[in-house]
């Protein structure tokens, strides 16, 4: 008699730590880690949860329910992935399934709706009041409704209450309905229904004469296929021919054609490189030359210290190359939405693998498609690299081997709400800690812990500090405006130096670009002399 196996499950709930859940005999041999199972939660509500952990450690509690089904065959999230999201869970103090819910779609953790439906066996109808007679034949006549698509209220009285009434007779069964999205999804495409040799694709052309629209569909099948230039027939999709219907049926019954399922391609490869990456400038391949160093001696976390236009990104270009080389994937983390177009569009450039881009901007679908194709066990069609904002971070990767934080400064990586309450820089060096990927944080102003960590010894630091084509560093010029205020020499916000400067580049025919940090009030005075600010003598609060 073998012993009984128990599995705790994340459930998308913020509610602290995991589930246990007794495993059926008929799941024992298909049951993993990282799948999504369907399971009970409370006396009806079903959920989509992961399976954390296999176990035959019975708990502390004498009734189980057990897991209901088994959604995918094979896992969403490894070892790796699961590791990390518990000590994401551990450090930023929230719960594992605030960190699903995070790091996946909706639609792949959906949760069962109440569905109501008519009792085919009640036939008391005398027995109902007017009400429930009316809202019993509303529900009779659409076969099923959810309570929140029923009309709010029938002849003055609550739908609700109305139906739990009916509940009570017998006349309606509540129950629950959970519809999965699958992580594969699936199109119908057509196919020729045998081997298509030049004498039988002529004695079906000649059987068709009479038949104009199924040999003109047969014509453009062939034509979008290729048939002919010594390349096999590709699938195409059914959609390509709308309004074709009678004329594909007719073909598929004279075994012509024929319509397969075969996997959707939502995300297409990028065409082939055409160029290789550039050469790198004497400082970018001594800055590559010292990485390399550092990492053959044990580093992982690297700081790369460039000034604004030293090639920070060409560097990248060439470490992802290496790391695509080693057959690894790639996460490129960037602090804002509006960076990612330039930045993929630069990258395809290069690299003909396939790449995506992750943002909360991007459908359902997409979303589903880039899951399905970072956790894709077959290297031929999974992601090779993802440009993201911090988000992406908690995405379940199958093998990462390199991931960049460009500015890694900016406040726009910090989770504020919900919760889990993290910041994506620090999630990326321990997402590179699980997988043992290489961390790469790049920026002209480094945050201080960053820079502490690094010159500390606990990052490896390389520093690019010459421009792109030797092109000098703009003049920073300190304007004392507090003198100037007291001098009576400024125009509005303007002090004399600035105005005088405008006007050289305007003679010059040059461009003038002014940021101004004033949003129209001021939140405190201050004295122009000394810098006194007035307070209330009663509650410290500055006057304005």
């Amino acid at each position: 008699m073998t012993s009984k196996l128990y599995a705790d499950i994340i459930l998308p709930l913020a509610l602290k730590g995991t589930f246990t859940y007794l495993v059926p005999e008929r799941l024992n041999p298909d049951l993993k880690p990282g799948q999504r199972v369907i399971v009970q939660f409370g006396k009806k509500k079903l959920y989509t949860g992961i399976v954390f952990r296999i176990h035959d450690k019975r708990p502390d509690y004498e009734n189980f329910k057990e897991i209901a089904e088994i959604v995918d065959s094979d896992p969403l999230l490894n070892e790796e992935v699961l590791k990390y999201w518990e000590w994401m869970a551990g450090y930023y103090m929230c719960t594992p399934g605030e960190v699903m819910k995070a790091a996946l779609p909706s639609s792949l953790y959906p949760e069962s709706e109440t569905i109501i439906e008519p009792d085919q066996s009640f036939n008391d109808f005398g027995s109902l009041d007017r009400p429930s007679a009316k809202l019993l034949s509303i529900i009779i006549k659409r076969r099923k409704i959810k309570p929140g698509n029923l009309p709010p209220v029938v002849d003055n009285r609550n739908s609700l209450k109305l139906i739990n009434y009916l509940i009570s007779c017998k006349a309606v069964i509540a129950g629950e309905s959970l519809r999965n999205t699958p992580l594969k999804e699936f199109e119908k495409y057509i196919v020729p229904a045998e081997k298509l040799t030049s004498s039988r694709l002529e004695d079906i052309l000649n059987s068709l004469k009479k038949a104009h629209r199924q040999r003109e569909l047969l014509e453009n099948y062939l034509k979008i296929t290729g048939y002919g230039s010594g390349k096999d027939i590709i699938p195409v999709r059914k959609t390509d021919f709308p309004g074709q219907d009678l004329a594909l049926s007719a073909l598929i019954k004279k075994n012509v054609l024929k319509v397969v399922d075969l996997e959707k391609k939502v995300l297409k490869k990028v065409p082939a490189a055409a160029i290789e990456p550039e050469p790198l400038t004497g400082s970018q391949a001594a800055a590559y030359k010292e990485i390399r160093s550092q990492y053959n001696s044990g580093k992982r976390i690297f700081l790369i210290n460039g000034v604004t236009s030293s090639g920070k990104t060409q560097l990248y270009i060439h470490l992802i190359k290496e790391m695509l080389n080693e057959g690894r994937q790639v996460l490129y983390l960037l602090p804002e939405i509006a960076l990612t177009r330039q930045i993929i569009e630069r990258l395809k450039k290069y690299f003909c693998e396939s790449t995506a881009v992750y943002h909360s901007r991007i459908s359902v679908r997409e979303r589903n498609a880039i899951i399905r194709g970072i956790t894709e066990s077959d290297p031929e069609k999974r992601i090779k690299l993802l440009l993201g904002v911090r988000s992406a971070v908690l995405l379940p990767f199958r093998n990462p081997g390199l991931i960049i934080v460009d500015e890694e400064h900016d406040g726009s990586y910090k989770q504020h709400d919900p919760s889990p309450r993290y910041n994506a820089r620090d999630a990326a060096i321990m997402l590179g800690h699980f997988y043992n990927a290489v961390t790469i944080l790049g920026s002209a102003t480094p945050s201080i812990e960053s820079f502490y960590n690094a010159r500390s010894g606990k990052y490896g630091y390389v520093e690019l500090k010459e421009r792109f084509g030797k092109v000098n560093l703009p003049e920073i010029i300190v304007v004392n405006t507090r003198e100037a205020y007291r001098k009576k020499l400024m125009v509005s916000h303007f002090s004399p130096q600035l105005i005088e400067l405008i006007d050289e580049a305007l003679t010059n025919g040059e461009q003038v670009l002014l940021f101004r940090n004033r949003r129209g009030f001021s939140s405190y005075l201050e004295c122009g002399e000394c810098g006194w600010i007035p307070v209330c003598t009663r509650c410290a609060v500055n006057l304005t």
